[in-house]
């Protein structure tokens, strides 16, 4: 928390993208000095919407593969477990 005005720090809120995704979006970019055009925009949204990840959920899995402690692929999590309900909570 302390370092949250630094310049290259940027807080987001769950919420906020929920709300306003594409203001979300923008947000990032600009914050990242990135200049997308509308049709990038547009598909980067998409790709970042609930639907669009919860059909890819196996995509969103962490693993560990370099901890030589634990097995080849070892994950915390059940497959599909950190794409849930796309609701602020709905974790709880």
């Amino acid at each position: 928390w302390a370092v949250r005005k630094l310049p290259n720090v940027l807080l987001l809120h769950f919420n906020d993208a929920k709300r306003d995704l594409q203001g979300t979006v923008e947000k990032i970019a600009a914050f990242l000095g990135v200049d997308l055009t509308q049709e990038e925009l547009k598909r980067v949204v998409h790709k970042c919407g609930f639907d669009y990840m919860k059909e890819r959920s196996q995509m969103f899995n962490f693993t560990f593969p370099t901890n030589p402690r634990l097995p080849q692929g070892f994950s915390a999590f059940k497959t599909g477990a950190l794409v849930r309900e796309g609701s602020f909570g709905s974790g709880e």
